[in-house]
């Protein structure tokens, strides 16, 4: 049950007053809630396997072989590590899904350059717009590959009506809060097949969250969302050095202190651990110094007893941190702007991002080390490198490489993490699905 862990406030004489009645009526409410959330997730896990991050079908306990861990962690997929170039990246692309976007303005704009980089991969190709007002911003025609041959269509379902003959498998929808929950109910209501790829965050309430997960698990459509916090380079290399089980060993607790929302900073820290987080053991954790910039502390245990706490909004240390049996990983999760190399082979060390503090015995040192990067930049105007790499910490160097190569150059970090997600959701398949967004949204009742 969701509960708190506020001392409990009785009036003399033993009993409870009106105000801790309420409040556990309200608890046992919350606590139902979010148990029938969890239940209806793993209803549409079971229905259709989640890939990518936070899988509902992962392995228990933290002694996985190389292939459990990839299965587990957003950090291996699509090979992180593999240097391959733009070339291999098409040849895994078997087929282009013909995709349509809802949207064609604001949220359109900043996304404009992802759907021309994944359309450059040959993984999407976009032939239509909905847009209630019909207007699709010119930016967006001019990086999309079609431009001014774009079909623009009055909703999502007209669209999908209309596009009946173009075989869409891919509906990208970038709105944002309660206008994206409502156009999901509308393609409900069609008879679209593919796959559904939603902005973050859904305005949505607890109760209505049940509803809707199961308005999808009866439908035949599969339905992703596009947080990307947890599939920025920095988070990939750090998730691929907690995987290792080299450096902190079987982790124990993920804290998110801070560095993102509630819901990323979830989605972050569940990123780490190989197995699905029970939400109905929600905590509402009493904030002791609320000055320092924290408003909220959530707090988890995952099904293999990984404890995870959510500190929210912004503020304080601003990190994400992973203890571990054999040490601790703490640090940044966005590389801070670097510029271009110009001809991409330019190199920029950096000493201050992560730290990294071991055990000896189970007791941990007494300062943390810091980990020096050496970060490759790309030649583009874009913020994300084409190569990260460790120092050796603990006998191994640990390496993310960028495998979509030069379509990114004029990308940002989290613009190359909904990348992944678009060319994921072009394939079949969602890197992050809308029960695991639902569950990590639990975090900020």
């Amino acid at each position: 049950m969701a509960r708190s862990t506020d001392t409990t406030h009785s009036p003399a004489g033993g009993g409870r007053c009106r105000r801790c009645r309420l409040t556990s009526v309200l608890s046992c409410a919350l606590a139902a809630t979010t148990a029938a959330i969890l239940m209806a997730a793993a209803r549409v896990a079971m229905d259709r396997p989640v890939h990518g991050g936070a899988r509902d079908e992962r392995t228990s306990g933290h002694r996985l072989d190389a292939t459990r861990r990839q299965q587990a962690s957003p950090a291996a997929s699509d090979g992180d590590g593999d240097r391959r170039h733009v070339s291999r990246q098409r040849e895994a692309v078997s087929t282009t899904a013909v995709a349509g976007l809802v949207g064609g303005r604001t949220r359109a704009e900043w996304l404009a350059p992802v759907l021309a980089a994944a359309e450059a991969l040959g993984a999407i190709d976009v032939v239509a717009v909905a847009s209630h007002s019909r207007q699709v911003s010119p930016s967006v025609r001019k990086a999309l590959r079609r431009g001014e041959e774009l079909r623009v269509h009055e909703s999502a379902a007209k669209m999908i009506s209309a596009e009946k003959q173009a075989n869409l498998r891919l509906v990208i929808v970038s709105l944002r809060g309660k206008h994206n929950v409502g156009v999901l109910r509308e393609i409900l209501g069609t008879s679209y097949e593919g796959v559904v790829l939603m902005e973050t965050e859904l305005a949505i309430s607890p109760q209505e969250r049940v509803r809707l997960l199961e308005s999808v698990r009866a439908s035949k459509i599969d339905v992703g969302v596009e947080d990307a916090w947890a599939f920025q380079p920095l988070e990939l290399l750090k998730q691929k050095m907690v995987a290792s089980g080299k450096l902190v060993g079987r982790v124990t607790r993920v804290a998110n202190e801070g560095r993102a929302l509630c819901l990323h900073g979830s989605a972050m820290s569940r990123a780490y651990i190989g197995s699905p987080v029970d939400v109905s053991a929600i905590e509402h954790v009493k904030v002791r110094e609320p000055s320092a910039g924290i408003k909220k502390h959530r707090r988890a245990r995952s099904t293999d007893g990984v404890q995870i706490d959510v500190l929210h909004p912004k503020g304080g240390a601003r990190t994400v941190r992973v203890d571990g049996t054999q040490g601790s990983l703490s640090g940044n999760c966005l590389l801070p702007p670097l510029g271009a190399s110009g001809d991409g082979s330019g190199q920029a060390i950096l000493g201050n991002l992560l730290t990294y503090k071991s055990k000896v015995q189970g007791r941990a040192s007494n300062r943390p080390s810091p980990i020096q990067l050496t970060v490759h930049l790309s030649p583009g105007p874009g913020d994300v490198p084409r190569r990260i790499v460790t120092e050796e910490v603990r006998g191994t160097r640990y390496e993310w490489t960028n495998e979509f190569g030069d379509v990114t150059n004029a990308l940002d970090q989290k613009q190359y993490g909904a990348l992944k997600h678009v060319v994921r959701a072009a394939s079949g398949r969602v890197l992050y699905s809308l029960a695991q967004h639902m569950l990590d949204m639990s975090f900020c009742d």
